[in-house]
C-alpha cells in the first residue's frame, strides 16, 4: 500500500478509564490500510508519534487507542479538539493478519498492545473467519481493560497482574497459556511492551511446536 501524507479531521475523542484516549479521524481523501498497521501523527516539524489503528480494514473512520501518559505525544493528542485537523503519514507497519493456513489464531496483548489486535480480530470476525480465535489480554489493573470482548465469538482470557480487588485470572499471560496445548497449525500474534513480547515469544517457542514463521510480533 502506498504511504501518503493525509489530512484528517477529529470526529470524536473519548477517555476510557483514564487509561487511553479513543480517537476517531475522518480522512480528507480515500485511504487503504490493513487492521494492525499504524500511522505517524505529524504534530509539528519536531514532534511526531506513531499510533496503531484500532479500526478494521480501510474503515472510512480511522480509529486509534492512545495510552494516557505524561509524554509530549499524549499532550499533543489532548490538545486536539473536535473538528481539529491533523496530518498523518501512512499506513505503516506489517503487523497484520497473514493467511498462512492456520485454523487456530492466538492473540496475546499486554496493556495498550490490544490496539492493533482488536482491529485484526474485528476484521476476521467481519470476514467470517472459520477457525478458532484465542485472545489473552494482560493488564496491570482492572481499569486497563479499555475494550469489552465478553460478547465476541472468541476464547477470551482477561488477566490482571496486580488487581485492586477479587479477579478470576491473576498473574501473567504465560501462566494461563501453559494450561493449553496448541498444535502446529496455529499462528501467534503478540503485541505490547518489547521486553514482555520477547519473553512471551520465547515462551511460545519453548512450549509449543510452532514454526517461528507463524509467530508475528509488534513492540511498542
Amino acid at each position: 500500500m502506498e504511504i501518503q501524507n493525509i489530512r484528517a479531521t477529529v470526529v470524536s475523542k473519548k477517555i476510557v478509564n483514564n487509561e487511553a484516549v479513543l480517537l476517531n479521524l475522518s480522512a480528507h481523501m480515500p485511504i487503504e490500510y490493513k487492521a494492525g498497521q499504524y500511522f505517524s501523527f505529524i504534530f509539528s516539524e519536531k514532534l511526531r508519534r506513531s499510533y496503531s489503528i484500532v479500526s478494521t480494514d480501510s474503515d472510512s473512520t480511522i480509529s486509534f487507542a492512545i495510552k494516557v501518559d505524561d509524554g509530549e505525544g499524549f499532550s499533543a493528542v489532548s490538545s486536539l479538539k473536535l473538528g481539529s485537523n491533523i496530518d498523518i503519514l501512512g499506513p505503516l507497519g506489517k503487523f497484520t493478519y497473514v493467511d498462512d493456513g492456520s485454523n487456530t489464531l492466538v492473540f496475546i496483548a499486554t496493556g495498550i498492545g490490544i490496539a492493533p489486535i482488536k482491529g485484526i480480530i474485528d476484521t476476521l470476525i467481519k470476514n467470517s473467519f472459520s477457525g478458532v480465535i484465542y485472545l489473552f489480554w494482560g493488564v496491570r489493573k482492572e481499569k486497563g481493560f479499555i475494550f469489552d470482548f465478553s460478547l465476541y465469538p472468541i476464547k477470551f482470557t482477561p488477566i490482571v497482574s496486580s488487581p485492586d480487588g477479587p479477579f478470576d485470572n491473576v498473574g501473567h499471560v504465560q501462566d494461563f497459556m501453559k494450561k493449553l496445548d496448541f498444535n502446529s497449525n496455529t499462528s501467534f500474534y503478540i503485541c505490547g511492551d518489547p521486553l514482555i513480547v520477547n519473553d512471551i515469544r520465547s515462551f511460545v517457542k519453548s512450549n509449543f511446536h510452532i514454526s517461528p514463521d507463524r509467530i508475528y510480533v509488534e513492540k511498542f
